[in-house]
């Protein structure tokens, strides 16, 4: 579970959708999200935390959208 703070301060977990290993052994975390919750505030925190998350495990953070 990733942490995260909301707008309001509260201290939240997260889970991304899908955890991939591609064949050559990278690993990255995808999260499906419709685009108009993009810019939500609470949304762009907890993609900040999952970007920060996973560059400090050498992984990579997709948010894949329609």
């Amino acid at each position: 579970m990733i942490q995260y703070a909301t707008e309001a301060g509260n201290v939240r977990g997260y889970r991304p959708d899908f955890l991939i290993e591609r064949v050559d052994g990278a690993k990255e975390l995808h999260e499906v999200k419709g685009g108009q919750y993009l810019q939500n505030p609470d949304t762009i925190r907890k993609h900040e935390a999952a970007r920060n998350w996973c560059k400090k495990r050498g992984m990579t953070f997709v948010v894949v959208t329609k």
